[in-house]
């Protein structure tokens, strides 16, 4: 599964999309479904459809990865953010953030602590930007 956010209605999420296919497709990895929306990322989950949509495709189908492209696609507040990541591992779905080549879960199906500590420090980052 894809996931794709852009903050306004004057950008576009395409190339989001097309860069995480390529990628799927280079390492052999099947998309079955893409969920992308123009939204703030400050807006919680519950304001956010293409996440509530996706969680219940997630909750409705044997679905192994997420990718996204980088942590400000999930949302701009740390603790929404966090949230996802959690909805994700509690589902036994890894995320994967293509810009910084990491996996929320280990092969055993348990959080990767390293990349609880980076999606930690950089949604914290995110969240400090203007």
């Amino acid at each position: 599964v894809i996931l794709g956010r852009v903050s306004t209605d004057k950008q576009d999420y395409q190339r989001q999309v097309n860069e995480l296919q390529d990628y799927c497709n280079k390492v052999g990895w099947n998309v079955v479904n893409i969920f992308v929306n123009k939204v703030s990322g400050a807006k919680s989950i519950e304001e956010r459809t293409e996440l509530q949509q996706m969680i219940q495709y997630i909750n409705e189908n044997e679905i192994s990865r997420v990718v996204c492209l980088e942590v400000s696609r999930l949302g701009r507040n740390t603790l929404e953010s966090l949230r996802v990541i959690q909805i994700l591992n509690e589902h036994k779905v890894s995320l994967y953030i293509k810009n910084y080549n990491l996996e929320t879960l280990n092969a055993d199906d348990k959080p990767n602590p390293i990349t609880s500590l980076i999606t930690t420090i950089v949604s914290l980052s995110v969240s400090a930007s203007p």
